[in-house]
């Protein structure tokens, strides 16, 4: 049934995208929200950075640490980088740790030194290595995710029709 269900929502791409998900995800659910989060809004981060590295020096990046949060089990969730950002954690009732101390240490020093700057010494320019900044358990560089599966589809009208459903079931 699932098989069909991609199929019908995603046409010729949906072999495709049940196999560079069906690692990462943890069951069918997950599945279907990791393609979500790619096309509505993965692909247009992608593009954005593409778009502006035209102009100007641009960098990426990705929160996936996941502080000790009720268990981890929120993940790391859209904006949660604000929090450590803004040295607040302790605000949302977040045991503080050593790990914890580190990563809001790691993000201030590179948020700030860009503010005051433009740049994040150590750290990829998007423009120059196509890479972005892993904030996660180590912070290293990596290729943005999926971004050859997001050229792949780019012309197929899928990453508009998933928006446009996203936004008008937002109501």
């Amino acid at each position: 049934y699932f098989t069909t269900y991609l199929f019908k929502k995603y046409g010729e791409f949906a072999e495709i995208l049940e196999n560079e998900f069906k690692m990462e995800a943890t069951g069918v659910v997950d599945l279907q929200v990791q393609i979500m989060e790619l096309f509505v809004f993965h692909s247009s981060t992608l593009f954005l950075m593409e778009t502006l590295e035209k102009k100007c020096p641009v960098y990426g990046y990705r929160m996936n640490y996941v502080p000790n949060l009720y268990n981890g089990l929120r993940g790391s969730y859209h904006g949660a980088e604000l929090a450590f950002f803004f040295g607040t954690i302790d605000k949302m009732n977040i045991q503080i740790t050593d790990e914890n101390r580190r990563a809001v240490i790691s993000i201030q020093k590179d948020w700030i030194e860009f503010i005051k700057s433009g740049k994040i010494e150590g750290r990829p320019l998007f423009n120059e290595t196509d890479k972005i900044i892993l904030y996660d358990k180590e912070i290293k560089a990596v290729p943005f995710p999926h971004a050859d599966l997001i050229h792949r589809t780019q012309n197929s009208g899928i990453a508009d029709k998933l928006r446009k459903e996203y936004i008008s079931n937002r109501r």
